[in-house]
């Protein structure tokens, strides 16, 4: 028998579904300094995803993806459009919605109650290793 798949708090991850996660209300409001952090604010089917993107030295706006979510269809992905690279502003442009105002990208998750935390995981994960490392001594991100 193969190893089961839990999150960093031990809860088992095969066959939990979406309208089983709870959301996160709390919210950080700013870049991450760590990774530590991104597991205290963001809803489990989002963490790998979100890392990904922080080490990527893409900054997460906003996410989620947990019960009340399927309603609408999706769970997201909120991205900083301005801190993107050139080739990463056209990559978010492919995958995702710009803001009215341009300043974010909405990546969208498709979801419904009877999804699993491992497809909307694994969604999220496909979409985002699109994205390709930035280098933060940048300040434009290019």
């Amino acid at each position: 028998m193969g190893e089961r798949q839990q999150d960093n708090k031990g809860q088992e991850l095969v066959g939990l579904k979406i309208s089983e996660i709870e959301p996160i209300e709390e919210s950080y409001g700013q870049p991450f300094a760590s990774e530590a952090e991104i597991d205290k604010y963001i809803e489990l089917p989002l963490v790998s995803s979100v890392k990904d993107l922080y080490r990527k030295n893409i900054f997460t706006i906003s996410c989620s993806a947990n019960r009340k979510d399927f309603y609408s269809g999706y769970g997201y992905i909120v991205i900083d459009f301005h801190r993107l690279s050139s080739h990463n502003k056209e990559v978010a442009l492919q995958l995702g919605k710009l803001s009215g105002d341009g300043t974010s990208i909405l990546l969208e998750i498709p979801m419904n109650k009877n999804s699993t935390v491992e497809e909307v995981k694994a969604f999220a994960e496909f979409t985002v290793a699109k994205f390709g490392q930035q280098d933060l001594s940048d300040p434009t991100g290019i």
